[in-house]
């Protein structure tokens, strides 16, 4: 049975070109995910709502702490999480990140470099640390 597995990467930092460069980086790493997965993982982009609804609308009314609770509630549906680069200060990351940590949602760190590694990692822990 395929795992929800929910990306954790930075999204935006004001700066529209900034965001839809973290977007797509995003989107590559759910890409290599599909590939290299064989359909044990279904990547979960959230960046990608907010992305098309602002890029592609022009819509920007919801405040940031919707967004916030908006991805929190998405991510307690996932049974995992890949964090994708350098979370650095990002507010909702970190917030995504302890949550995790909270409810014992395995997770990891992945550098452009781990993929692979770091998806066996998270399908052993998965399947109860075999």
């Amino acid at each position: 049975m395929s795992k929800l597995l929910y990306l954790i990467a930075p999204y935006s930092d004001g700066n529209i070109q900034q965001t839809t460069l973290n977007v797509h980086k995003v989107a590559q790493v759910a890409g290599k995910i599909i590939d290299q997965s064989n359909g044990y993982f279904i990547p979960i982009v959230i960046h990608a709502e907010g992305w098309w609804i602002e890029t592609k609308t022009g819509y920007t009314s919801q405040s940031t702490e919707y967004w916030y609770k908006h991805t929190l509630e998405v991510l307690k549906r996932c049974d995992a999480a890949l964090i994708v680069g350098n979370i650095g200060h990002s507010k909702g990351s970190l917030a995504e990140r302890a949550w995790c940590i909270e409810n014992d949602v395995p997770y990891v760190q992945v550098s452009d470099s781990g993929l692979e590694n770091a998806l066996e990692y998270l399908k052993w822990k998965l399947e109860g640390e075999r």
